[in-house]
């Protein structure tokens, strides 16, 4: 799935906060992850998985 992420941002709906991301597919996925803990979370999957990890925006 990693593979298939283009970019990703932080959201805040109503004073809840995480990390809307988007794929390729022109779908988006929502989580209560803050933006910079996404990115540490795809670094790791590709050091696991030696792909490459789009930048943040």
């Amino acid at each position: 799935m990693a593979e298939r992420i283009t970019h990703w941002h932080g959201i805040d709906f109503n004073g809840n906060h995480g990390t809307e991301i988007y794929l390729d597919t022109g779908n988006s996925v929502r989580v209560q992850a803050w933006p910079r803990d996404v990115e540490k979370a795809m670094l790791l999957l590709s050091d696991a998985d030696s792909c490459d990890v789009p930048s943040s925006w």
